[in-house]
């Protein structure tokens, strides 16, 4: 009120960061490739295998794609591509 500046950091110490790996199939990895360039820098929500909820972004930038080699019986394709992504809770 009396025209003093003011400035705020905001404090990361609390906030859950999560790793994922996967390895799935490449028209799989090409569907998650379109989700995250649609989504990138947006917040979403994402339930985990727990049923719990978080909120967040993805921090991993450039999502790299690596093609994990020849998939075996029962996957689509005949090719498997491995990606790590990386989520910040909000």
């Amino acid at each position: 009120m009396n025209g003093t500046a003011y400035t705020y950091v905001k404090s990361r110490a609390g906030k859950k960061r999560f790793q994922w790996h996967f390895e799935i199939a490449r028209n799989k990895a090409l569907e998650l490739q379109a989700f995250l360039k649609a989504y990138h820098g947006k917040l979403i929500q994402v339930t985990d295998h727990d049923g719990d909820i978080w909120i967040g972004y993805f921090r991993s930038n450039p999502f790299e794609f690596m093609g994990a080699g020849r998939a075996g019986d029962g996957w689509p394709g005949g090719e498997t591509m491995e990606i790590q992504l990386e989520f910040e809770e909000r």
